[in-house]
């Protein structure tokens, strides 16, 4: 005995590298988890396949090489306890992926009691094969999510990663904004292409179910609104109005328009507001120019050259630089707003479609659907620090830029730690987390999400 302690002690402990289907359908088989797992196998001879996987390999070995082997030994397509399981980056779109192929399935994408998420399915022989990803830390609080071809906006309880209502808007949702305090979400109704539109939709999201409470109509002559903010104490906001080349001071609680503030500038799209809620910044599309507005004063201050073409916009906490992106020439150009002169120009964007700021002023989040990623840049340094990668599954035929999952819309959470982001591309939503620049979860949405939104609250 004492010798045989001594040879476990000096031998390595064995490593399960190897898990072998056997399978009287072995040309069906092979051919499946080809597809499963989107890898081709490797053949030896007509009875052997394998898999290889990068952590171990799946191997396939047809039944009649088996018996000739070891007779008696194994028995196809009785397995009733061992389980596949494969650990995947996107859980949501390897489920969308794998409708055609699977045809018996377990359970659907769920969150487990071990920090994961996973669904199950079988493979043609019965075996069970589970493909999981581990969760990250965890996302807390309420998305809305504009869908703009559904004429809808989905709402999302990220804990438990459910759709907890999906609620009508008006035509053509594009932007959305929400309370300091997350109780009130307003979707601005755009319009489609020809039939320009004039409301906003007003979500209660404090409600067990969230609800439609009303509809602000802006008038027949202020059509196009589309950027928006809530000023400080959630009872107004601003809402940029294209067509009256404006923006709009919008009493929430009563449904009516305390003033309008001129742009001077053509196309007024997007909004961005100082942390004290007393400067606005507009982009104006087709004069490449930014206005600024003093809400306090109900005035406009001045306006600038940036840039042909200027879309996104995102302004530091304290007022310092106004960050914005052209649609022409793919920049994010930077401007301290003491001088109201581009002092920096980032070039190399596939299409800078929104820009975010953390709260602290240290990070801002660029979306690409160009590129199909999130760009993070250092504010104080005006340099790159990284980048994600939106994975390019199951991106559907509407893409904006062709096979891109197309990440657009973007919303900060308040304490500045994830970012989410649309995917129009994929008709989903993500979270990013800003320090380690991983992606969280994805998950799905409504048909073109464009414009979203965060809110604290927990459903």
């Amino acid at each position: 005995m004492m010798i045989l302690a001594l040879l476990a002690a000096t031998l390595p402990a064995p490593s399960l590298i190897n898990t072998c289907l056997v399978t009287d359908h072995f040309t069906a088989l092979v051919d499946f988890y080809e597809h499963v797992l989107d890898v081709p196998a490797e053949r030896t001879g007509a009875d052997y396949a394998e898999f290889h996987t990068g952590a171990a390999v799946l191997a396939i070995f047809s039944a009649s090489a088996q018996e000739a082997y070891i007779p008696g030994a194994a028995r196809p397509a009785h397995n009733a306890s061992a389980i596949l399981e494969f650990r995947v980056t996107d859980i949501d779109a390897e489920f969308a992926r794998l409708q055609p192929i699977v045809h018996e399935w377990v359970k659907r994408p769920a969150v487990t009691p071990w920090r994961t998420r996973s669904f199950y399915f079988r493979d043609p022989d019965g075996n069970l094969v589970d493909f999981f990803a581990p969760l990250g830390r965890e996302v807390h609080g309420t998305v809305v999510v504009a869908n703009m071809n559904d004429n809808t906006a989905t709402i999302i309880d990220l804990a438990t990663h459910r759709t907890i209502a999906t609620l009508p808007t008006g035509a053509g949702p594009h932007e959305v904004a929400v309370s300091h305090d997350g109780r009130w979400a307003v979707v601005s109704n755009y319009g489609p292409q020809k039939e320009p539109g004039h409301t906003l939709t007003v979500i209660d999201l404090s409600a067990r179910v969230p609800v439609v409470v009303r509809t602000i109509d802006l008038g027949a002559d202020n059509k196009r609104p589309h950027g928006s903010a809530f000023l400080p104490g959630d009872t107004t906001m601003l809402v940029t109005v294209q067509t009256a080349q404006a923006v709009m001071v919008v009493n929430v609680r009563r449904g009516t328009v305390d003033a309008t503030i001129p742009t001077h500038g053509r196309s007024t799209h997007m909004v961005a507001l100082t942390a004290d809620g007393r400067h606005a910044y507009t982009s104006n599309v087709a004069d490449g120019t930014v206005s600024e507005l003093d809400i306090a004063g109900r005035a406009f201050v001045r306006s600038f050259p940036v840039a042909p073409l200027v879309e996104g916009i995102g302004v530091t906490p304290d007022g310092a630089e106004v960050w914005v992106g052209s649609d022409s020439v793919k920049t994010v150009s930077i401007v301290p707003t003491s001088s109201a002169t581009v002092a920096t120009t980032v070039p190399d964007f596939g299409f800078p479609y929104r820009i975010a700021i953390t709260p602290d002023g240290r990070t801002a989040v660029v979306s690409d659907p160009g590129r199909g990623e999130l760009r993070f840049m250092d504010v104080a340094k005006h340099t790159e620090i990284g980048r994600v990668t939106i994975p390019a599954t199951d991106v559907v035929a509407t893409a904006e830029f062709p096979k891109s999952p197309c990440p657009e819309g973007l919303s900060m959470a308040p304490d500045g730690k994830t970012v989410f982001v649309t995917l129009q591309g994929r008709n989903a939503v993500a979270a990013v987390d800003v320090a380690t620049r991983t992606l969280l979860l994805t998950l799905p949405v409504g048909t073109w999400p464009d414009g979203i939104a965060y809110s604290t609250l927990e459903h």
